[in-house]
């Protein structure tokens, strides 16, 4: 990454937590490839996680306190830090439109008097539904709708954007942006045993929550063995829903074909092992796993929702797109590729030569890192 000529703006990125999940990679990625360009930027991280994604070489990450606080007293000294820190940057970014790293970052930045940005990670109205007590609702839309831009990591989250009374003069866009080069680099290491059993293997990576759909991916698995079509599922991850997808499976009398070993700290070697990856999510703001799996090459099935999937694979051109909340559409979608995977293969053959360069993280940086230079030449709360 090259920056444009002047002087690079100091960067504050706040977030609650940083879960191994999609949106603190990519926040940290973002960081990690501006600090690497001489952007003087930070990480506000309000309080530990456990698993936590890996923290880059360079990127500097900050708590409230050496040691974890309870929630009350890491919002009060989080908030005094913030606001010091806030004082010393150009502009204050929250790193995702949900929680109380958004809220935080809000006040802070109002006090501060900088310029407050947020990158929009997933559908708004659906992460607060799921996310947030209704009570801190309207404060999360208060913070949205007085945001000085708001940074959507896919067009399709745009629509959503708007309809909570967003002026539509502080909304862009840029696409987000995986590490195509460490992504390929990872993949290419030691495979882990796999799920024995016959037929080919299944893979889905990500939370065990509602949000993305692994519920419907195992009743479609069932049908699909129902109809004949023996295979193996491996869901990569962990989450509140592990048990009730286990007991699911135990149900629907697939428990010995559905595998779910936890967390893995390097899911990228099975990924490319597999035979089709699915995506079965109830809503996504971009996909990063998705991505991750048309950069290695693996055929791919994703439910077309809000609002990464649809875009990624080009309209289907690359994969199968297939109703949220469909069981019926997902198993014929399944099933339809392990009796004859040629089409699929050759479609996501197509889809990697552009993900390779269209998708590539450095591209991302640059272009939020010109939202962000336009914002503070403008000025808190310019229109």
């Amino acid at each position: 990454m090259t920056l444009p000529a002047g002087p690079a703006p100091r960067v504050l990125v706040v977030d609650r937590r940083l879960y191994e999940d999609g949106a603190a990679r990519s926040t940290l990625r973002l960081v990690q490839r501006w600090v690497a360009a001489g952007v003087p930027a930070t990480l506000f991280v309000l309080q530990r996680a456990s698993p936590s994604a890996p923290v880059p070489p360079g990127v500097e990450v900050v708590h409230p306190a050496r040691r974890e606080l309870r929630m009350r007293w890491a919002l009060a000294w989080g908030l005094l830090r913030l606001v010091v820190m806030a004082r010393r940057a150009d502009v204050v970014v929250g790193a995702r439109e949900i929680g109380w790293g958004l809220l935080l970052g809000r006040v802070a930045a109002a006090v501060a008097r900088r310029p407050f940005v947020v990158v929009i990670r997933s559908e708004p109205g659906a992460a607060m539904e799921h996310h947030v007590p209704s009570r801190l609702r309207p404060l999360v839309r208060r913070c949205l709708r007085s945001a000085d831009r708001l940074v959507c990591i896919s067009p399709g989250l745009v629509p959503a954007v708007l309809a909570l009374g967003v002026d539509e003069r502080r909304v862009a866009v840029v696409l987000n942006g995986i590490d195509v080069e460490q992504v390929v680099a990872a993949a290419a290491g030691v495979v882990p045993p796999l799920p024995e059993g016959p037929g080919p293997l299944v893979v889905g990576v990500g939370r065990l929550a509602r949000q993305k759909g692994f519920d419907l991916l195992v009743r479609a698995h069932a049908r699909v063995v129902g109809a004949g079509v023996p295979h193996r599922l491996l869901l990569l991850g962990t989450g509140p829903d592990e048990r009730a997808l286990r007991s699911l499976a135990a149900e629907l009398g697939v428990a010995g074909s559905v595998h779910l070993p936890g967390f893995t700290a390097s899911p990228l070697p099975v990924v490319a092992a597999a035979d089709l990856f699915c995506l079965p999510s109830r809503w996504e703001g971009f996909g990063q796993s998705l991505a991750e799996a048309i950069v290695l090459g693996t055929p791919v099935v994703a439910a077309d929702c809000v609002s990464g999937p649809r875009h990624l694979l080009a309209e289907g051109a690359y994969g199968d797109l297939v109703p949220v909340d469909d069981v019926d559409a997902l198993a014929a979608a399944v099933e339809r590729h392990l009796r004859d995977p040629a089409r699929l293969r050759a479609a996501i053959a197509q889809g990697r030569q552009r993900a390779l360069v269209d998708l590539d993280v450095s591209r991302t940086a640059h272009e939020v890192l010109d939202v962000l230079r336009a914002v503070v030449a403008a000025g808190p709360g310019a229109r």
